[in-house]
């Protein structure tokens, strides 16, 4: 089944407000093969034609035979504005061809040509992702290799015989006069007259841009000192031929290493309204230096390869901007037309340019670009919308606006979701169709949850309300194409794997997001943080990673004892880790009065006993004195220090009172080590059998509030209730033979609590996230604990199982 497949760029506004999505529509059919006709008549016409004489006849009739056929397409194109002009434009280009003009001037023509007919019927030029020909290689040894020869020679053991042979792709030459938009066009759709097959029903459109990217590298030499990056959308249109008549040789093999290998770069709302900028400044450059031809077709590249791609999310944000700013780039190019004195054409491009402004103001600047595909292949794991997301990123994204996937489905499947409602609920939307269509009138695409939005619309319309459960369970049964499938890449690009559960994602590439915001390495990069002499550590960047620049949050990480510098993709978990780096760092600094410590803190011996069974005296040493330094020297600042000076001058602050509190905090690890050491004895000997699920209870218990590292792990507001939650404890083990079966009911019921935060607490710690709430919520279950077994000892809160419940709906999911 032939596959239709297009990258979309699908914006991801501040606060991650994502964007709606271009409608998944086909180009217009004729347009496509009309650009693949002129391109190809720029890049062939020259070596067939010289000095008004024919060459080569069969090639020259070869051209003639495709402007014929290129004449048919355009005459067959629906009626849009322009579309006369591009007739008499074709038939200008055919007697230039018949009088065997010059090969400059027909190319130029082409080229024009082709600038005005994209515009005309909105063909996009160039990839909405960045290519890369390391994915490209494959695909070619295995698709086209056969009759082009491995290394592009056009010697491949299947092309031996073919008339006209398979082309020389290692022809600087010609290849100089092709853009890569020839190239993936003629992937997809052959080459008329020739034996060169259409690869559209195999190849998608990242495949067949990855190919050409690869195909350019045959005519490419690295370059060691750039002379320019150019943008992805010119190394798309333009050809080689065109940089070297405008910039020179050395822009030139530059722009043919950079087609080669594009650059890694950003294509967001900011990036693409300001190529749209740049692109129309270019444009007026061209029309003051009296080439109006040039002008006009920059102001087509600024609006096709730019603006027009955040059409889209400025209709999801404010239409009547879209329709004001567009209308301006119209009246630009139209005073380029009209050949306008010079200053009314700046003046209008100073208007158009004032509404691009407003439009990336409304789009903010830390947009990013991410590519949709769509597959048709009923049954394919692929089947349906596929959104490419970098690994880091997961954690970003709003499952609420993966629900809406995107306009062109949302109602097919709005419709499935109501007719898998229970028929006691569906059947008050009956035809489902028509309700749909009236919800949907009403309905703000994108906007918070789509089941919600459409109960909503639903009960306004009935007066019957769906139950969250009955739309939870109608989602489930949603068949694989109306649900966005993910496809996860690493930070270079490279596919990692899909599915459509972000959170069983987020969970299983959770390695692989981190592993993508490492930190560059390099020489200083490896070397362990020093205490008074590490540089600022910023708040947030901008990291490359697979082509998106994302914003992260550096931090400094503490790692077997030493100190590094790590990049996160939450704030929460940089924060955490920040903390936890500066407890150690704070270790160093204060290096005398640690010594000192290290060997009179009190009760030492007596410690070392009871901490026997978990660990080395020396790490529950270590512990009291990092947690200690956090209560008294990080505990209560508003903002953290972040470079060497800052952390210095703090711990000058308040150094004085750090023995204090390390003493305090040696004798409540001393208190809670005696109660668990005294717990610890009555689980020796033969136990009650009938006492097993309450003992079996309390030491679950015991073992998460009493571990190898409690003592730093545990925040300090709740370490100080542990002696307390023991307490609890031996309070439960003496009423435990007289209520042995209300014992049970309760330790059922707080294995329960248990479960459900511990499935949450791992799921959050794949995800990086450092939710405050279920921190709360995990304390909570101690002190409902103390409710059950031991009042008269009180809580630190009312608590009850309703509170615990109301608490649990508070945590993030």
């Amino acid at each position: 089944m032939p596959v239709h497949s297009r990258f979309l760029a699908w914006l991801l506004l501040p606060l991650l407000a994502l964007g709606s999505c271009v409608a998944l529509a086909d180009p217009v059919e004729g347009a496509a093969q009309a650009l693949h006709l002129l391109d190809y008549l720029g890049a062939d016409y020259p070596a067939t034609v010289a000095d008004g004489k024919v060459v080569d006849t069969v090639k020259y009739q070869q051209q003639v035979d495709n402007l014929a056929a290129l004449q048919g397409l355009v005459v067959a194109l629906p009626q849009r504005a322009g579309r006369d002009a591009l007739e008499q434009a074709v038939t200008q280009l055919k007697s230039s061809v018949a009088g065997r003009q010059d090969a400059a001037q027909v190319t130029r023509q082409a080229r024009q040509l082709s600038a005005r007919l994209a515009l005309a019927y909105e063909v996009s030029q160039a990839p909405a992702i960045t290519p890369d020909p390391a994915r490209g290689a494959p695909l070619y040894a295995q698709h086209c290799s056969v009759c082009h020869g491995d290394s592009g020679a056009g010697d491949g053991p299947a092309g031996i015989g073919l008339e006209p042979p398979p082309s020389n792709l290692r022809d600087t030459a010609r290849l100089d006069r092709l853009s890569l938009y020839d190239l993936y066009n003629a992937t997809g759709l052959g080459i008329a007259g020739t034996d060169m097959p259409a690869f559209a029903d195999q190849l998608d459109d990242r495949q067949r841009w990855d190919i050409a990217t690869y195909i350019a590298s045959f005519s490419a030499q690295p370059v060691a000192q750039p002379a320019k990056t150019f943008n992805l959308a010119d190394l798309a249109r333009q050809t080689p031929a065109e940089i070297q008549a405008a910039e020179g040789p050395d822009a030139t093999a530059t722009f043919r290493a950079q087609r080669a290998q594009p650059p890694q770069v950003q294509r967001g709302p900011a990036q693409l309204l300001d190529y749209t900028s740049v692109t129309l400044d270019k444009s007026l450059a061209a029309y003051k230096a009296g080439d109006r031809e040039q002008a006009y077709d920059l102001s087509v590249a600024a609006y096709l390869e730019g603006f027009e791609l955040v059409e889209s999310s400025l209709d999801n944000v404010d239409a009547n901007v879209r329709k004001d700013t567009e209308k301006s780039l119209m009246a630009y190019r139209q005073s380029l037309q009209d050949s306008m004195p010079l200053p009314q054409v700046a003046q209008k491009l100073e208007a158009a340019k004032g509404k691009l402004k407003e439009s990336a103001d409304l789009l903010g600047s830390d947009g990013l670009s991410l590519s949709l595909s769509y597959h048709f292949e009923p049954n394919h794991p692929r089947d349906g919308v596929t959104l490419r997301v970098p690994a880091p990123l997961l954690l970003s994204l709003p499952a609420e606006r993966l629900e809406w996937l995107v306009p062109g489905l949302l109602e097919s499947k709005c419709i499935a979701l109501v007719r898998n409602l229970p028929k006691a609920v569906r059947k008050n939307f009956v035809p489902v169709p028509d309700f749909i269509k009236a919800a949907l009138q009403r309905i703000t695409f994108g906007e918070g949850s789509l089941p919600q939005a459409l109960g909503r619309e639903l009960l306004r319309m009935t007066g019957v309300r769906v139950s969250d459960e009955a739309w939870a369970e109608a989602a489930q049964q949603l068949e694989g194409h109306l649900k966005m499938n993910l496809e996860i890449v690493d930070g270079g690009g490279k596919f990692l794997g899909e599915g459509r559960d972000l959170a069983e994602l987020t969970a299983r590439f959770a390695e692989a997001s981190q592993a993508a915001l490492a930190v560059p390495q390099t020489a200083k990069s490896q070397q362990p943080v020093q205490a008074k002499a590490f540089a600022a550590v910023a708040q947030k960047t901008q990291q490359n990673i697979a082509g998106l620049s994302m914003t992260v949050y550096p931090a400094l990480v503490e790692e077997g004892g030493a100190v590094k510098e790590g990049r996160f993709s939450t704030q929460a978990e940089a924060e955490y880790q920040h903390r936890r780096a500066l407890q150690r760092l704070l270790l160093q600094q204060l290096a005398e009065p640690a010594k000192f410590l290290r060997n009179k803190l009190p009760g030492q011996t007596e410690l070392a006993l009871l901490h026997r069974e978990l660990g080395r005296i020396d790490a529950l040493i270590e512990d009291i004195l990092l947690a200690s330094l956090d209560s008294c020297v990080l505990e209560g600042e508003a903002e953290l220090p972040r470079d060497g000076a800052g952390l210095l001058s703090l711990a000058e602050r308040k150094r004085a009172d750090w023995t204090e509190h390390a003493e305090r905090l040696a004798k409540l690890t001393l208190e809670i080590l005696k109660l668990w050491h005294g717990l610890q004895k009555r689980f020796k000997g033969k136990i009650d059998l009938s006492q097993a699920v309450a003992l079996n209870d309390i030491k679950a218990q015991l073992s998460k509030l009493v571990y190898p590292g409690f003592v730093r792990e545990t925040p300090a507001v709740w370490l100080k209730e542990l002696p307390r939650y023991l307490k609890a404890i031996e309070m439960r083990l003496e009423k435990l033979p007289a209520q042995v079966q209300k014992d049970r009911v309760w330790s059922i019921e707080l294995a329960g609590l248990w479960a459900q935060y511990q499935a949450r607490a791992d799921k959050h710690a794949q995800e990086g996230k450092r939710d405050p709430e279920l921190a709360l919520y995990r304390w909570w279950m101690e002190e409902y604990r103390v409710s059950l077994f031991a009042q008269q000892l009180g809580t630190k809160m009312p608590v009850s199982d309703k509170r615990l419940s109301k608490q649990w709906s508070q945590v993030e999911s």
